[in-house]
């Protein structure tokens, strides 16, 4: 079997399956938070965001992805901090994001080297900045885990650091699916349905938007050149895919819901 097959292709997949559908949910939001006269003009501002991203990427493909790995440090972060009260929020936000797009990447580096020049970055460069981030990030992290102590707060160490221990011992990414499937993913879908009054229409909706993305996806893979590995095909859809729905979910939730129909709280 092609060690390709199991290391990017099938956790690419899983990610897709059951990682993606949570972001479909912003169509629900859309739908049920916003006046029903602004609710066109939200979906093609999202859809032309989206597109931008696209573009971005193809045109500098290693600024898109310095970015992507920027906002998805933060998302990342507060998300998993939206339902606790702690001090210092960023610190928690910015050490537990940076696990997965600053230690995860240059941990594995041998790994996700190749996966970097799929998508056409300067590798040089992400492993320069990425190195010279990292420390600052791991010192941020050991404050991290002082400030805890010090709060008498251990049990919020607890997924940070077991994460940052299971991340080395699994190719990276599987490490990254299961955390976005089953720990970012659910908690996401489960925040947003719970402050939706209907929420079987929310589900039939993200279900609907969610076979859309897919299918669209699976498109853009039966057009792509012939010469293209599968992986590099896989890799190239699924991360420029994400980076172009990223920006416009992260605009969305965090800041023109809370700030213009006051929509309870991060998610």
């Amino acid at each position: 079997m092609d060690h390709s097959l199991f290391t990017v292709v099938t956790p690419i997949l899983l990610m897709a399956l059951f990682g993606v559908p949570h972001g479909a949910l912003d169509a629900a939001l859309i739908k049920m938070t916003i006046a029903p006269n602004r609710q066109v003009f939200t979906f093609v501002i999202y859809s032309a965001i989206a597109l931008i991203c696209i573009m971005v990427w193809y045109a500098l493909p290693t600024v898109a992805m310095v970015l992507f790995l920027a906002l998805s440090c933060w998302h990342f972060g507060k998300s998993d901090v939206v339902d606790q009260k702690l001090s210092h929020p960023q610190l928690h936000i910015i050490a537990r994001g940076g696990i997965w797009t600053l230690f995860l990447p240059l941990i594995h580096w041998p790994s996700t080297e190749p996966i970097f020049a799929q998508l056409r970055t300067d590798t040089e460069l992400i492993k320069i900045g990425l190195t010279v981030i990292l420390p600052l990030w791991a010192l941020g992290f050991c404050a991290l885990i002082y400030v805890a102590l010090a709060a008498r707060k251990v049990k919020s160490l607890a997924a940070p650091v077991l994460a940052l221990a299971l991340v080395p011992l699994l190719p990276p990414l599987w490490s990254l699916g299961l955390y976005f499937c089953f720990w970012h993913a659910r908690r996401h879908t489960q925040q947003t349905v719970a402050q939706l009054s209907n929420r079987a229409n929310a589900r039939r909706l993200a279900r609907g938007i969610t076979a859309l993305t897919l299918g669209i996806a699976l498109m853009v893979f039966t057009i792509m050149p012939a010469e293209i590995s599968l992986d590099t095909a896989m890799v190239r859809i699924f991360f420029v895919g994400i980076f172009a729905l990223t920006v416009p979910h992260m605009i969305l939730i965090d800041y023109y819901l809370p700030r213009t129909y006051s929509f309870g709280t991060h998610l």
